[in-house]
């Protein structure tokens, strides 16, 4: 990958989604923000989407301090192209990762019945990977309480990335 990644820098983000999946959140930080730096050269690109992947990483693996300020950075850039009119995926992807982020802040603050709430309220999230969210949903199994797995089931992270492979 490392050598393919320099003529094919995409493969940053498959390989990204690959070690999420399985489990290895802080290398799959490093290769979203592998991704965003080699972005970032390129004039007027808009890298925050990815950039707000890597925070969810981050966090996931146990590095809140710079999930924070990567998700905050992604979130003033969406912002900024929301001001001038722009909605398109960039922006969506970013807000959608947003709402996931702040699923993991809820976990992380002791509020699993609120977090469960909030991701069981989504029937989909289509711009992040599938490894990221079975991340989150272990998280959430592994924090929830007999009656919030009860009241508020929400889908394992075999199944969510079961049904990635379909």
């Amino acid at each position: 990958y490392d050598q393919a990644a320099r003529a094919w820098p995409i493969l940053l983000v498959e390989r990204a989604a690959a070690r999420a999946a399985a489990g290895m959140f802080a290398e799959a930080a490093a290769d979203y923000s592998a991704y965003v730096a080699l972005l970032a050269t390129i004039p007027k690109t808009r890298h925050y989407g990815s950039q707000s992947r890597a925070a969810i990483a981050y966090r996931l693996a146990g590095n809140a301090a710079e999930g924070d300020r990567l998700m905050k950075l992604a979130m003033e850039k969406a912002e900024a192209d929301i001001a001038l009119g722009k909605t398109d995926s960039p922006v969506t992807s970013t807000s959608e990762a947003n709402d996931l982020y702040t699923i993991l802040v809820a976990l992380d603050s002791g509020q699993s019945t609120r977090a469960r709430t909030l991701f069981s309220a989504r029937s989909r999230w289509p711009s992040v990977a599938p490894g990221l969210l079975a991340g989150v949903a272990q998280k959430l199994d592994a924090l929830a309480t007999p009656a919030d797995k009860a009241s508020t089931p929400i889908p394992s992270a075999h199944d969510i990335l079961a049904a990635e492979e379909a």
